[in-house]
Parts: structure tokens; C-alpha cells; sequence
């Protein structure tokens, strides 16, 4: 058993290292992902964001925000708070401040690790909260009164009174105008074969262009909708990896092996 589970490691370590994905890197002072207004779906009774996201534990970093420029209160966002070890805050509330604010939510966002986040909107007054797949937060609130969203951005909340720029990375943001269930989160969070016709896939930003300023939709159920790279953030190696993630085993002859990488007995970790 020693010798398969180290094998299995050593094997899984080198194809992660080996990936040529990207991901856009974020510096936490001025740079984000602008997205075009119409890819915005806070004024649907139903919808879902999603996207892997490694954040460094600082600040008030958004991962998403739809708001109203040169307001404060109208505003849906999804920030990890570092005052709050990670704890999300998920704000979604009109310009009465009627609506949605959790502060934090049960959800934490680790720093320094890659993390899955998913925000459903299931009905008109509930919300929830994945993280790795898993249903942290299900709230319920007065619905908002409607207002209209005139920046989409992804890196930052834009509001009048001040701006929370995310620092670290963000890969594969997905925006949805259906509620996925946690199923569908769960197979789609490696799904390398997405169909970019999907029902209700509004924008899907994989960022591997690698180079230039545009973040390109791959969702063909909308057009005119890719991002804009703003104030110069990079591009930076991937590890999130689509597709197989695992090797499957029958209870026959299959094995899989590969040099021991360790000769100790004593205080190992697998």
C-alpha cells in the first residue's frame, strides 16, 4: 500500500506541474478584469457565479462586483475579507440598502491556496454560497428593489466612496443566468469539455490567452462580450487542471507504478 500511494502522488505531482494553462495574476492596487455591462445577471432572479480563484490573504479583494458608478449601495460583489480570515463577504442589496449583506458569510476563502467559489441566486429573496463544491451559506432576504448595474469588473468592487482590488489570481470566472445546483458545480468545476452552448452559460473568461489585454468569452450563447485586461495585470501559469483528475482503479490487475521517491521510514507524510 506504502508503495502505491507514494507512487500515485509522485505521478499526480508532475502532471499538474506539467499543465500550459493560464490564469490572470492581480497586484491588489489598481488592476482588474473589466467585463461589458451585458454580461451582468444581479437583476435575474436566478443566477450563478463562479471561478477559481488563489487570493494572498490581504485586503478586501474582489473576485466579482457588479455595480452603479458613482454610488455606494447598489451593488452585488463577492470579496474575501482578511480581517475575517478569508470569510466572504457577499453583498447584494439596492440603493435603499434593502437586500442581502453577509459579513462574513460561513464560506472562507483560503489565502495562498486554490479555491472554488460559486455564488447561486436560487430564487428572488435566497443565495448561496459553495466553496470547493461544498454549501457553506443558504440565505434568504427582502428581494432588492431594481437598479441598474453600469460596471461589471472582475478584481475589483468599484463604488464611490472606495475600491477593493483583489490580490493574487483568478482563473476559469464563469456567469451564469441559472441557478446550477450543487451537482452541477461539483462536475463542472474540472469540466475540460463544457459545451460553450450550455443552458444559461452566459460568459465563460478560461484566460489562457497568455499574452495581450483581452480576456475572451468562450460562451457562444452571447457575442460581444469578452474583458478587458485594466492597468496592467499579467498572465501567469495555471495549475488548475480539466478533464481527468484521477485514476481509476478496478479491483483486478491495475496498478501503477513509478520510482519511490523517499527511502525514509519514519515521519512521513502522504
Amino acid at each position: 500500500m506504502r508503495s502505491v500511494l507514494l507512487c500515485i502522488g509522485f505521478f499526480l505531482s508532475n502532471f499538474i506541474q506539467a499543465q500550459s494553462n493560464y490564469a490572470v495574476s492581480l497586484d491588489g492596487s489598481n488592476d482588474y478584469v473589466s467585463l461589458p455591462g451585458s454580461v451582468a445577471v444581479s437583476q435575474l432572479n436566478t443566477f450563478t457565479v463562479e471561478a477559481w480563484v488563489k487570493w494572498n490573504g490581504t485586503g478586501n479583494g474582489c473576485i466579482y462586483s457588479e455595480t452603479e458608478v458613482g454610488n455606494n449601495a447598489p451593488m452585488f460583489s463577492i470579496i474575501p475579507r482578511s480581517g475575517d480570515g478569508g470569510g466572504i463577504e457577499l453583498t447584494f442589496r439596492d440603493n435603499a440598502y434593502n437586500g442581502l449583506l453577509l459579513q462574513p458569510a460561513a464560506g472562507v476563502v483560503a489565502s495562498n491556496k486554490w479555491v472554488h467559489v460559486a455564488v447561486v441566486r436560487t430564487s428572488a429573496t435566497t443565495m448561496r454560497i459553495y466553496v470547493n463544491g461544498q454549501l457553506t451559506d443558504d440565505a434568504s432576504f427582502t428581494a432588492p428593489a431594481a437598479w441598474t448595474p453600469t460596471a461589471v469588473s472582475s478584481g475589483v468592487r468599484i463604488r464611490a466612496a472606495s475600491t477593493d482590488f483583489f490580490n493574487g489570481q483568478i482563473d476559469d470566472l464563469r456567469i451564469w443566468t441559472v441557478a446550477r445546483t450543487q451537482a452541477q458545480i461539483k462536475e463542472g468545476m474540472f469540466a475540460k469539455n463544457l459545451p460553450y452552448n450550455s443552458a444559461g452559460l452566459q460568459a465563460r473568461y478560461r484566460f489562457n490567452e497568455g499574452s495581450g489585454t483581452d480576456a475572451a468569452s468562450s460562451s457562444t450563447n452571447t457575442s460581444g462580450i469578452n474583458g478587458t485586461l485594466t492597468n496592467g495585470p499579467t498572465w501567469t501559469s495555471s495549475p488548475i487542471q480539466f478533464g481527468s483528475n484521477a485514476l481509476q482503479f478496478s479491483l483486478s490487475t491495475n496498478i501503477l507504478t513509478a520510482p519511490i521517491i523517499t527511502t525514509a521510514t519514519t515521519n512521513v507524510t502522504m
